[in-house]
């Protein structure tokens, strides 16, 4: 896999992550927030999904967990994007 395909897998890894955060499925959410507060360095670890999109783990994390806690989040028609480089929620319709 090139750089480039690397970096697209690991956007896709983070981005999945905030859209299970948001979930009504408790075991798409529960697992998904585990990841996220996982402190493992390893691969495809959160904190190594992170450094490969040149973002801080921690920074990345409290987004994540914020967008997790807003429950209206988790109504259907909401999606997670990135944008500038940004990952991004908001409404579909």
């Amino acid at each position: 896999m090139t750089d480039k395909g690397v970096h697209r897998l690991a956007t896709a890894m983070l981005l999945q992550a905030v859209q299970d955060a948001m979930s009504h499925s408790s075991g798409r959410r529960n697992g998904a927030v585990r990841w996220i507060n996982s402190k493992d360095e390893g691969p495809f670890s959160f904190s190594f999904v992170c450094r490969i999109v040149n973002r801080d783990a921690d920074e990345v994390r409290r987004f994540c967990l914020r967008k997790a806690s807003d429950r209206r989040l988790s109504e259907p028609g909401f999606r997670a994007f990135l944008q500038d480089g940004h990952i991004r929620v908001a409404s579909l319709q």
